[in-house]
């Protein structure tokens, strides 16, 4: 997701909490898990491969994913509805 400027930290933190309560895997907050959680940096975890690594086919799957002429495996709306390229 593109940063969020306007939203404040107060905003920011009510719109991931929303997020999580609607999580399939929700487990709600107590004062262990709070502690457990605050000032953690997790890593993400990188999937696939570089971008100096992308075969013709990976950049045509892709750019069909992005458009939403090829659907995603969920059947969730394309990249494109929400998002933009600049060329």
């Amino acid at each position: 997701m593109p940063d969020q400027p306007t939203f404040t930290d107060s905003e920011l933190t009510a719109i991931l909490a929303l997020i999580a309560s609607q999580s399939p895997e929700y487990v709600p907050e107590t004062e262990e898990t709070v502690a457990q959680t605050t000032n953690t940096l997790v890593e993400p975890e990188i999937v696939g491969k570089r971008v100096d690594e992308a075969t013709d086919e990976d950049i045509l799957n892709g750019r069909l994913l992005f458009s939403g002429e090829r659907r995603l495996e969920n059947r969730g709306p394309a990249c494109i509805l929400c998002h933009h390229v600049k060329k």
